[in-house]
């Protein structure tokens, strides 16, 4: 008996010791408009500060980060000292982070004013607090081989020093226009042929040398098949989420305040309500039904479009059929594949100038996408290979672009499609179908529907594929439709307890998407406010025609 408690205690322990481990704290300094840098001269001694987005202009000022409360405290001291009395200590949570691969550029000083501009150099960059001082990372890769796969060619930059680790990703953070201060983010660079950045050939001794013992043929997993449903954030305070909230604590689900952030707690209870609600049970057993109806992918007897659909589940076949295949698509797969697997090289350039040359060879001037058939382009970085992967695609429309291309690169896919009024691609991706919270929203209001043959708007494929950030009247108008509807959705549910059920279901599948879809806009770029228009759009187009009964 004592050796089974002594084994609960130890176990007990390490979980109390992982659970203070994920936890760190801030000071919030105090909610301000349009700050600068500047604005806080006299308290950068104390740590590093940064700003969060709340809305409009309106940011959210923090210090930190620290790893214990004892020092977030006297610092929170130091700055109410300093004029800011507004500020509070804030404990954060990193649990829902996941472990990712990055590669350490630099270690910085909080006092120190950063040159960003090689930095930027490098692409995407992140930075964190650790041990009191600002770590500047770049990535993410999916683990450490990977990323020991591209130290080379950060040390080639210049960062000598560099080197891999493991962190969390709730705690990295990408600098924005607060921390930046003048510097501007680079557009990244075409480089042409005579770039001076080293060429590297794809054949097997140069990839052994490298440090991978297989050539590009192998089925080597160097991704897992990911999902384009983001990960909520959960220190963003929004509309959505205290809908969300409210909806759970009606049948008592959630405990938690209803404050708007969508933490551990509203996510357990969101799990809990859609295995527990018999309404929202059913409508998902009911969608699952149509699901493989809804899923476009008219060409998929077509071997070259099986093998773009299918390259990351079935690399081998995928692959060999890119290599066997004299289309310039084919191609240029077959060098989106090279570039992924090793980087930069020889043979991804002669593959894409290739592609280039025989895609466009007969295309009149005023239908060129901003590219130059006949230069010679050297790919050093993924957005340019993956743009032009897409401006290939949209020459030879006959095959679809794949949902994984727009999944896995929506950066680099929206840079493609930005300004181009020339692109006409179709999308095997059915928009956002594959999402379990919109199936099942879209079975109850198909079941609310006076219209059974109810269908999507048109408009959500360009707002998955292409979207661009909405005017203010058209965001009015969309805030004016949703709370109509839930007016009058709320007023109809009163009437009857049978409608009641339903529209608890409806809330539960409406505001959980309404929520992903703001984080798939802001993981793309655009701030909370456009997000927000974004994510009402989609979900008009998607159930906007089944509800019109409530307007």
């Amino acid at each position: 008996m004592i050796k089974n408690s002594t084994i609960l205690f130890a176990l007990l322990l390490v979980s109390v010791q992982s659970l203070i481990a994920n936890e760190y704290f801030v000071v919030q300094v105090g909610l301000f408009l349009n700050p600068k840098r500047a604005d806080f001269d006299n308290i950068k001694a104390l740590g590093y500060i940064y700003a969060e987005e709340e809305g409009g202009s309106t940011f959210r000022i923090l210090l930190g980060d620290f790893d214990n409360v004892q020092d977030a405290a006297a610092a929170e001291r130091q700055v109410r000292q300093n004029g800011f009395t507004d500020a509070a200590v804030v404990k954060r949570n990193a649990t829902l982070g996941k472990n990712v691969a990055v590669i350490q550029l630099a270690t910085k000083s909080f006092k120190e004013n950063i040159n960003w501009a090689p930095l930027y150099e490098i692409g995407n960059i992140f930075i964190f607090v650790e041990n009191n001082q600002l770590k500047i990372v770049t990535g993410t890769y999916n683990n450490l081989n990977e990323a020991k796969l591209a130290l080379n060619d950060m040390k080639s930059k210049g960062f000598k020093d560099a080197f891999p680790k493991m962190v969390n990703d709730a705690r990295l953070r990408q600098p924005g226009a607060f921390e930046l201060g003048d510097f501007k983010q680079p557009l990244i660079p075409i480089e042409f042929e005579n770039s001076e950045k080293p060429i590297r050939s794809n054949d097997n001794k140069d990839l052994v040398a490298r440090g991978s013992t297989q050539g590009i043929e192998s089925n080597d997993k160097i991704n897992n098949k990911s999902s384009m449903i983001p990960r909520i954030r959960n220190n963003v305070k929004r509309q959505s989420v205290v809908n969300l909230q409210a909806a759970l604590k009606s049948i008592k689900s959630y405990n938690g305040s209803v404050d708007g952030l969508y933490g551990a707690g509203t996510a357990d209870a969101f799990a809990q309500a859609a295995n527990g609600n018999s309404q929202y049970k059913k409508y998902k057993l009911l969608s699952q039904y149509g699901t493989e109806l809804n899923s476009a992918n008219n060409t998929a007897n077509v071997p070259l479009q099986t093998a773009i659909n299918t390259l990351w589940e079935n690399t081998d076949n995928a692959y060999n059929t890119f290599t066997r295949s004299p289309i310039p698509l084919a191609k240029a797969y077959q060098a989106y594949w090279l570039f992924q697997k090793n980087g930069p090289s020889s043979g991804v350039n002669s593959l894409m100038n290739g592609a280039i040359g025989n895609a466009f060879k007969n295309t009149s001037t005023n239908n060129l996408p901003p590219l130059d058939p006949k230069a010679t382009y050297a790919y050093n970085d993924l957005e340019q290979v993956i743009r032009h992967l897409i401006y290939i695609h949209n020459a030879q429309n006959t095959y679809t672009l794949p949902c994984w291309i727009l999944e896995r690169h929506a950066k680099e896919s929206n840079s493609a499609f930005a300004g181009n009024d020339n692109m006409s691609l179709t999308t095997n991706c059915n928009s956002f179908a594959s999402w379990e919270t919109v199936q099942v929203l879209q079975a109850i209001t198909r079941d609310m529907s006076d219209s059974p043959n109810s269908s999507v708007s048109p408009e959500l494929s360009a707002l998955f594929i292409a979207p661009s950030a909405l005017n203010q009247a058209t965001m009015d108008g969309l805030s004016a439709w949703n709370d109509l509807v839930w007016e009058n959705l709320n007023a109809w549910s009163s009437r009857d307890p049978l409608h009641e059920k339903l529209v608890v279901a409806m809330k539960l599948a409406y505001f959980q998407t309404q929520i992903q879809l703001e984080d798939y806009y802001m993981d793309r770029g655009f701030s909370l406010i456009q997000a927000k228009g974004l994510a009402l759009a989609v979900l008009k187009a998607m159930v906007g025609e089944d509800l019109e009964r409530f307007l």
